[in-house]
């Protein structure tokens, strides 16, 4: 409890729960106007309440708006309680902080970009012909569809082997040059200091 008013006040029974959820992980699934932002600032003043130091907690969020807003409140409460204010912003530009922070440990000293969706695909789109990947005597998958498959393959850790017969079957026959142009692909990113 922070001065006169109580964390807690005018939570419902599910806010409660995600404010007052212990340390295992949690996902919480709600739509627009749920009252997310409330619950999640509660769960700042529960932590700083159980004497987790606010430096220690990270909020994120998807959007600069939402990031804004609930930094706001939680610093608000975290003056409430003496602490220093809670980390956070949006997952993209804490991600940029990090790498920034770490930039050399990761090979990226001499400096990175952050390269948006459509530059992945003109990128990949540059690249397609060195690979075999254009033409109309057959149906070879799209710019758009390659940074699909790499992506799906980075994020879940997958191969490229594991992930097209399951996800994009009718890419099997081109399997083979697509590893190519994903090789190529990651090289050239990774000269570049490009991260997509």
């Amino acid at each position: 409890m922070f001065g006169n008013a109580a964390w807690d006040d005018g939570l419902d029974e599910p806010q409660l729960a995600v404010a007052t959820h212990g340390n295992t992980p949690l996902v919480v699934v709600a739509g627009a106007g749920t009252g997310k932002t409330r619950a999640l600032t509660a769960r700042v003043a529960c932590l700083l309440d159980r004497g987790v130091e606010a430096e220690r907690i990270l909020l994120l969020t998807f959007t600069r708006r939402a990031a804004d807003e609930m930094l706001a409140r939680a610093a608000a409460l975290a003056r409430l309680s003496g602490a220093r204010r809670p980390q956070g912003g949006t997952f993209h530009s804490m991600a940029h902080r990090y790498i920034a922070a770490y930039a050399e440990p990761l090979g990226l000293a001499d400096g990175f970009s952050v390269a948006d969706p459509a530059e992945a695909r003109d990128l990949m789109d540059l690249m397609r012909p060195e690979h075999g990947l254009v033409g109309t005597s057959t149906r070879l998958p799209r710019s758009a569809t390659l940074v699909e498959i790499y992506s799906r393959c980075v994020n879940t850790g997958r191969t490229l082997h594991e992930v097209v017969p399951v996800e994009y079957p009718w890419c099997e026959p081109h399997r083979e040059p697509i590893a190519s142009l994903f090789r190529a692909y990651t090289a050239r990113k990774r000269a570049a200091g490009l991260l997509m």
